[in-house]
Order: C-alpha cells, then sequence, then structure tokens
C-alpha cells in the first residue's frame, strides 16, 4: 500500500508520543525538503516517529551544495541515533524543445488566469 501525503514537521516536534501509538511505514520518501538551519529539528523528529524501528528506510534527495542536508544528517545520526548512509547521485539537467502546441497551450492558460483574476476582483 502507498500512501502520499503532506506532513508538517512542526507537528511532531512537540508530540509527546514516541510514534509507536502512530501509524509508522516501512520507506518514506522526501526531496528537496531541507532548506534552514531551523528545520533540522523538526525534520528530524519527523522522520525517527515516521519510521518503523525494525529496518525501515528514510530516502531523502537534495542538492549537495546545500549545508542543511549535513547537519540533518548529524542530527541524525548523533541526536537520533540512525543508520545513515549519504550517496551521490550524479544529474544532468536537460531542456525540452517547446512545440508549437505547448506554447498555444501555455498561452491559453495565460489568457484564462488573467481573464479569471479580471473576473474575480470586479
Amino acid at each position: 500500500k502507498v500512501q502520499i501525503q503532506k506532513l508538517d514537521w512542526f507537528d511532531f516536534l512537540f508530540d509527546e508520543s514516541n510514534g509507536s501509538d502512530e501509524i509508522s511505514y516501512d520507506t518514506v520518501i522526501a526531496s528537496d525538503c531541507a532548506y534552514l538551519n531551523s528545520q533540522i529539528v523538526p525534520l528530524s523528529e519527523a522522520i525517527a516517529k515516521l519510521l518503523r524501528d525494525d529496518g525501515s528506510k528514510m530516502h531523502m534527495f537534495a542538492p549537495y551544495n546545500r549545508a542543511v542536508i549535513y547537519d540533518l544528517v548529524q542530527q541524525l545520526r548523533e541526536v537520533k541515533e540512525m543508520d545513515v548512509r549519504v550517496d551521490d547521485i550524479k544529474l544532468s539537467k536537460c531542456r525540452v524543445k517547446q512545440s508549437e502546441r505547448d506554447a498555444t497551450d501555455v498561452a491559453l492558460w495565460r489568457k484564462w488566469g488573467r481573464e479569471r483574476k479580471n473576473s474575480c476582483t470586479s
């Protein structure tokens, strides 16, 4: 069973339960989720409470040049005593050539958005 949901990490920060009474997951996947040092503690609390203790895994994807990611890894290792492995993945940027139809679709969406905005403000 796959479940997708948006989470507010700060909800986990002040939750006194240890997560055992709550739903826990085999795998949690997150992408590009830590930007500021102030997010490290709430995010690490959420990760620790969402994962089961028996071999569950967290897969997090983020740019390697974001220093806060390394601080998060340290928090998970030292404070939460989690086994954390960091792997580098090489990504390539690609540009997709816009077709004439795509350009028309974008223009129609923009026109619709302007018309909708104008109808809401009049």
